[in-house]
């Protein structure tokens, strides 16, 4: 079971989180681009390919095989995973 979205979880029903998707591209994305993500954002990219969340977010986007890098105050990278609309 979840450990960090347990209570999400229990709000949108297990039914929806019963199948876990592999991750390794998105571990890979990651150590490519030399990002460390974090533990939450691994387990919930083991339930969803961001559909999930899209429904219940009003339309918004999630990624979570290749997060768009973005370079946040003091020259550090993170993957950006959720914004109203891929900047592609």
């Amino acid at each position: 079971m979840s450990q960090f979205h347990q209570r999400t979880i229990g709000l949108l029903g297990t039914e929806s989180f019963q199948q876990k998707r592999p991750v390794d591209k998105l571990l890979e994305w990651a150590k490519k681009n030399a990002i460390r993500l974090p533990a939450s954002y691994l387990e919930w990219a083991t339930f969803d390919d961001g559909s999930l969340l899209q429904r219940y977010s009003n339309e918004d986007r999630f990624w979570f095989n290749e997060p768009e890098i973005v370079e946040i105050p003091g020259g550090v990278k993170a993957g950006s995973f959720h914004s109203k609309e891929r900047l592609d």
